[in-house]
């Protein structure tokens, strides 16, 4: 996935790689650890009170990796939020 054309370099210096999307190699690993999570939440017999937690759950942990991205696109923007 990794290529010369797709690799940035972060505020401190660090490198990541960027995937379709803007998120890094590592945030785009989490992203699919979450679908696939889900996916194997729906193989299991659960109630709408634990599906709808573990949705919760799950969108705040996507709220969280976008939220890695945003910041690293508009760095002065979100400096002060």
């Amino acid at each position: 996935m990794a290529n010369e054309d797709n690799e940035k370099q972060g505020q401190e210096g660090e490198k990541f790689v960027v995937v379709p999307g803007g998120l890094t190699e590592p945030e785009y690993e989490v992203i699919m650890h979450l679908a696939a999570a889900w996916n194997k939440l729906m193989e299991l017999e659960t109630d709408i009170t634990s599906r709808s937690a573990f949705v919760h759950g799950l969108h705040q942990a996507q709220r969280v990796v976008g939220m890695r991205v945003l910041n690293r696109a508009y760095p002065e923007f979100w400096k002060g939020v």
